[in-house]
């Protein structure tokens, strides 16, 4: 048997992020939710955040990440006084967050080495 070489273990990392991402979506589709734009990383743990399929600064980003924070159980929100909004929480062995800029200025005024 041989190993996986990098180029293929990138891939597979890929398939993965994009199977988690069409599952969960066709459940909140399927819920009455619109669907979100989710990325996998990995530093401690795995994990996925979702947010605003036009962007975390979308108008409404808050607002539809509310609704699956929800509809995921998620924990509470922080970070509106830096001008955004996170929930998270897990889903069996994932961890989920959800991520929505509430309001630009404050969020560049905080992270200004972050592009929004």
């Amino acid at each position: 048997m041989t190993r996986l070489n990098t180029e293929d273990q990138e891939e597979l990392a890929l398939d993965i992020a994009e199977a988690v991402t069409r599952v969960v979506n066709e459940r909140g589709v399927a819920a009455g939710l619109q669907s979100l734009t989710w990325t996998m990383s990995s530093v401690d743990e795995t994990e996925f955040e979702g947010s605003h399929p036009l962007g975390p600064e979308h108008a409404d980003a808050a607002a539809v990440c509310g609704a699956w924070a929800y509809f995921l159980g998620l924990g509470s929100a922080f970070g509106a006084n830096e001008g955004f909004q996170t929930w998270s929480g897990q889903l069996g062995d994932l961890r989920l967050i959800l991520f929505a800029i509430t309001d630009a200025n404050r969020y560049a005024g905080a992270y200004p080495d972050v592009s929004a």
